[in-house]
């Protein structure tokens, strides 16, 4: 499997001020307290109550998840790194396509499942060209792999729960694997 995870992708949105404007963030605090801030303004009274606000996409939102999963689709279809006959849904079942490849996005992690032969053919999978779009697609869209946590072709692994045990042929949870 291969396997991607953005790295501060909520932070990669940008905001309006009213949209921010409807995300405060904690408590209200004086407006001296911001003195030196690029938001601080010096025509409000120093004792006015103000509130940090987010103008990216909060986590906390209830539409965050659903917005970021859909963008980061977008992106992917966009550069040509995502193809339907190979996408995988979140507790769907696997598609079936004649390059043993299936891909999908769970909100800032992208994966690719490559089913090879015993043996790895020597020219590029499915997999592989996919995941190179993909790397082209993200620097398009100013947004950056978490290098850490970046896979490419690995046998065994995680990703969105479930186990890989690929020289075996084994995905699932840790005590329902099944075999591909």
């Amino acid at each position: 499997f291969s396997a991607d995870d953005l790295r501060n992708y909520y932070h990669a949105f940008p905001g309006t001020i009213d949209r921010a404007i409807s995300t405060p963030v904690g408590y209200a605090y004086p407006a001296a307290a911001f003195v030196g801030w690029n938001c601080y303004r010096s025509d409000v009274d120093s004792s006015e109550l103000m509130y940090i606000c987010w103008s990216g996409l909060g986590m906390g939102d209830h539409n965050a998840c659903d917005w970021a999963e859909e963008a980061h689709i977008n992106i992917l279809l966009d550069g040509g790194a995502l193809q339907a006959k190979h996408w995988t849904i979140y507790l769907r079942c696997l598609p079936y396509n004649d390059d043993g490849y299936v891909e999908g996005v769970m909100i800032d992690d992208r994966i690719g499942v490559q089913v090879y032969p015993r043996r790895r053919p020597a020219e590029a999978t499915a997999d592989v060209e996919a995941f190179a779009k993909s790397d082209i697609a993200y620097a398009k869209s100013g947004l950056e792999v978490h290098a850490k946590k970046a896979k490419r072709q690995e046998d065994t692994g995680r990703f969105w729960g479930a186990e890989v045990e690929g020289r075996v042929g084994l995905i699932g949870g840790r005590d329902t694997r099944f075999q591909l």
